[in-house]
């Protein structure tokens, strides 16, 4: 999200005090890690957008972690900060409670796999722990910051007496509060004013207490306990865990989750594929509460994720628990992934009994309380006594204090805003680049690298001396890899295979070919096995992007044992865009993204390559074909908390060494946090230095990058050409009115009658220069390019004379670039496939159709626009796609002699691409002039 995004979610839209900010009030994540984020988001934002510059005066409403880290990060770019808080001190609710323990990630879980217990800000950065240690560890760097910084901070602020108003530029504050333990009257205005006042605190009476209170749940000595009900009321993440106490001795969230089988991966990949994909696509609360029920009860009748649950985690001494909500299970949407899991787990071993509600307390029955219990508004109350209750309903919202009464319907606009996005968050991603705001986000200096390089060495037992990939892209957008390993060794353990793979978003990736110097050393390539059938096109657009498997050394390596150098190379087709207009057809929104998952901001493509073991020193050459736009630059990224990553996620007992996280490993840059950063060392001598070679070639020199870091080599993309604007926009016009004749033929309609004529002169044609024999399964068929798909679909066909079979059209698209019509269309090429011709271990440009023979010949031919081949760009390859209708495939599913002979021998695309441009030119005059 970029700022001006990030800046809008945060407005306060009120005409009459703009510049108020609202800082995640209405979030439905409220960690204190996430809160930090979003005030970390917000100054980034301000900033951004030119809000916040240096002097410029910054009121900061709120002392707890949001409004501490916003007022610290703004006076850290000079901003002139007041910071108001109503409480006497910094975190004063955390730092009385010595019970809650704070973790930054542990409510994240799975989405943030196991990323340590350190939150890793750059601005009063914490460590897990109990919330009054966690409390104390803040304020100790803000008392700093506020000294640094002279930040204004006043406390005891009587909200009653809190007034805000509007005066000429600024918003003004009067108030009265402690400032440096002085009684001093606040009364000025301010450039930028900032609401932190976060979610409120619950009311303190009867059943009702604050979160942050201390009370006697984890007291498991209190044997009088036994025989008593306690009842819970709230299924947000505050009720759930209240439950959790009761029922497991000494409950700690990760603690719970360290217990955890280990094939917990599948599960919980399951429930972050489900929360992320199905989840939003749900439009009410009730279809939530019934999804998430259903998914949850079937989690806890399928798996027992704590087998000792009675013998090591039960509570000896506990009342009987109950638990009210008001949905059907206490599965709702308002908690955590892991807190619904855990209460999964509870509710096998029957540690607890659920009520539906809504509930409300009758009254009382000597000690006991007598509760009424409601659901789905039956008529007849059920009424059950328990000795004690316990209210988790979340606290009055701060911002429903009088003194914001003015910005009431401002608020009601910003919260209509943040429930449109929920349950996704984008404010809880970072969006700032590492180092934006300082702290310790960076690659480390000279002796702390070599420190650590020598630390991985040790610790994992291997190295090489160098690792270099060299590749080259030529202007058709196809590419060579080549990797070179300078002396692998190992230094303890055993090694018999480096597992390699590379992935493409979109391009076609084969050839593989170990050198010379792997031949002489006895090296072979075991390609992995893929498992299941092919029965997509997805499927099959999968396999061909992607190519794995292992080096598998003929005696295995040991420490002793002769170090090995060797290369290998292979080919990618289509494999990287060349311009914005091909990035915008090769990449789903969600695909244009970095190696660590963050949206690009801009049309680029990037030579990516993880660290991923020991090496000396990393090279990476890069060559451009003369069409690319700017020079390559440098990105970095680095894996929070490296130094956690387990040896046997890199190389394992099984004597296999990795070459990058697995796509199901915690530390894969898609599913970790992998943060952008600056390596402090580019430019030093003999360190990291990015130079210009040669012409269009440019070399990246790394020396011990550290394991967890990730180098890339970035270029943007060019602007389409503006010569082509016209056509193009005409090209667009004529797809649709072919797209309207295809949905026509999808509905069992006759369609268009000019494109029916057109085709069927077409075909004729194209039956007398080759006399197909019946049966021979022959093919003359036409497809256009649909824009919305990213994918060329049939528009018209027929096969031995027959209409096409109803599984190429729904099922016979191809996206850009892809397959034999995907990469004429691409490339405006005529492309020719013959099945025994083809080399087996080539990348595949023949793309087979699932649920249908292959072809044994087929020429794919481009369908200019009628006016291109008069256009002085008409020589260029760029962007020529931009003005192309479609292609015609004309092929044989068996044999045809006179086709394979023609285009063997060169003979016959003349006279076919003088059909197909009369076939589009015709159809041009009936459908758009």
């Amino acid at each position: 999200m970029n700022p001006k995004e990030l800046l809008d979610l945060f407005t306060v839209p009120d005409d009459s005090m703009p510049d108020v900010y609202l800082l995640g009030c209405y979030a439905r994540r409220v960690t204190l890690y996430s809160q930090q984020v979003r005030a970390l988001n917000l100054i980034y934002a301000l900033r951004e957008e030119g809000k916040l510059v240096k002097d410029c005066e910054v009121a900061v409403i709120g002392g707890g972690a949001a409004g501490l880290t916003a007022a610290a990060a703004a006076a850290h770019f000079g901003a002139r900060v007041t910071l108001i808080e109503k409480l006497q001190g910094a975190m004063e609710l955390q730092r009385n409670n010595r019970q809650r323990w704070i973790h930054p990630f542990i409510y994240d879980w799975p989405e943030t796999g196991n990323p340590g217990a350190q939150a890793n800000l750059p601005v009063l950065d914490w460590e897990a722990g109990y919330a009054e240690n966690v409390a104390m560890q803040i304020e100790e760097k803000w008392t700093a910051l506020e000294q640094k910084h002279l930040i204004d901070a006043y406390w005891g602020i009587d909200a009653g007496n809190l007034q805000i108003w509007r005066y000429g530029s600024r918003n003004f504050i009067n108030c009265t509060g402690f400032l440096r333990e002085e009684k001093r009257q606040l009364n000025q205005g301010f450039h930028l004013l900032i609401l932190a006042v976060g979610f409120g605190v619950e009311q303190e009476q009867g059943s009702k207490s604050s979160y942050w209170s201390e009370d006697n749940i984890d007291s498991g000595f209190q044997t009088h306990l036994d025989g008593q009900k306690w009842l819970i009321s709230g299924c947000g993440d505050g009720g759930l865990t209240d439950v959790m106490r009761l029922c497991i001795h000494r409950f700690r969230h990760e603690r719970i989750k360290s217990l955890f089988p280990r094939d917990i991966d599948t599960l919980s990949d399951l429930l972050l594929q489900e929360h992320k994909e199905r989840l939003p696509t749900l439009s009410t609360e009730e279809e939530k509460e019934v999804f998430l029920s259903d998914l949850f009860a079937q989690v806890q009748k399928r798996y027992d994720l704590l087998p000792d649950f009675e013998r090591k985690l039960k509570r000896q001494h506990k009342p009987e628990v109950y638990l009210t909500g008001t949905g059907p299970s206490p599965y709702g949407p308002d908690s955590s992934i892991l807190n619904r899991l855990i209460i999964s787990q509870l509710a096998r071993h029957a540690a607890f009994s659920y009520i539906q509600g809504p509930s409300k307390i009758a009254g009382t029955n000597g000690v006991k309380q007598v509760v009424q219990f409601a659901p789905n508004g039956a008529k007849h109350a059920r009424e059950m006594e328990f000795d004690r209750v316990i209210e988790r309903h979340g606290p009055r919202r701060a911002v429903d204090e009088p003194c914001f009464e003015k910005f009431k319907e401002a608020f009601a606009s910003v919260k209509k805003k943040w429930d449109g996005f929920q349950p996704a968050d984008p404010t809880r991603e970072r969006g700032w680049t590492s180092g934006y705001f300082g702290g310790n986000e960076s690659l480390k200096p000279l002796a702390v690298r070599e420190a650590e390089f020598a630390a991985s060495v040790k610790r994992l037992g291997v190295r090489a001396e160098g690792l270099t990939i060299i590749k080259e892209v030529r202007s058709d957008g196809s590419s060579t890899l080549s990797y070179q390993f300078d002396r692998l060794s190992v230094l303890a353990g055993k090694l018999s295979k480096l597992h390699f793979v590379f992935s493409s978003s979109i391009g076609s990736a084969g050839g593989f070919k170990l050198d010379a110097d792997a031949d002489r050393l006895g090296l072979e390539w075991q390609p992995e096995e893929k498992s299941g059938s092919i029965l997509t096109l997805k499927n099959t657009v999968e396999r061909i992007r992607r190519l794995s498997g292992f080096i598998v050394f003929p005696n295995t390596v040991k420490a002793g044992s002769p170090s090995l150098t060797f290369g290998l190379s292979f080919r990618v087709l289509n494999g990287d865009a060349l311009s914005k207009w091909e990035f915008a057809q090769m990449y789903s929104p969600k695909e244009q993204a970095h190696v660590n998952g963050e949206s690009l901001r801009n049309e680029l493509e990037y030579l990516a390559r993880v660290i991923w073991f020991p090496v000396e020193k990393l090279r990476m050459k890069l060559t451009l074909p003369g069409r690319a736009s700017t020079p390559p630059f440098l990105s970095a990224f680095l894996c929070n908390r490296a130094n956690q990553i387990a040896k046997k996620e890199i190389f394992g007992e099984n004597g296999v060494l990795e070459m990058a996280p697995l796509e199901a490993c915690q530390w894969h840059p898609r599913r970790g946090k992998w943060l952008r950063t600056e390596d402090p060392l580019l430019g030093e001598a003999g360190m990291t230095k990015l130079v210009n070679s040669a012409p269009q070639t440019w070399e990246l020199t790394v020396s011990k990058p550290a394991v967890g870091s990730c180098y890339s080599l970035d270029w943007v993309l060019h602007s389409p050409s503006p010569a082509l604007d016209g056509l193009a926009e005409e090209a667009i016009q004529f797809r649709k009115r072919l797209l309207q004749h295809r949905h026509a033929r999808l509905g069992k309609m006759k369609g268009n009658q000019a494109v029916l004529e057109c085709f069927e002169k077409l075909k004729t044609e194209v039956y007398k220069l080759f006399t197909p024999e019946p049966g021979e399964q022959f093919e003359v068929s036409a497809l256009t390019y649909d824009e919305g798909e990213r994918a060329l679909v049939f528009f018209e066909g027929t096969i031995d004379g027959e209409p096409l079979p109803e599984t190429m059209w729904i099922n016979g698209s191809l996206p850009f670039g892809i397959g034999l019509a995907g990469t004429c269309f691409k490339n405006g090429q005529i492309l020719f496939h013959q099945r025994q011709a083809r080399k087996v271990n080539e990348p595949k440009v023949y793309l087979p159709l699932p649920k249908s023979n292959s072809h044994e010949i087929l020429v794919s031919l481009p369908l200019d626009h009628p006016e291109f081949s008069k256009s002085a760009h008409s020589s260029v390859a760029i962007d020529r796609s931009r003005q192309c209708i479609g292609v015609v495939n004309v092929g044989s599913r068996s044999r045809n002699e006179k086709l394979a002979a023609a285009f063997s021998q060169g003979s016959a695309g003349g006279r076919l691409l003088d059909l197909c441009r009369e076939f589009c030119s015709v159809l041009y005059d009936k459908l758009v002039n």
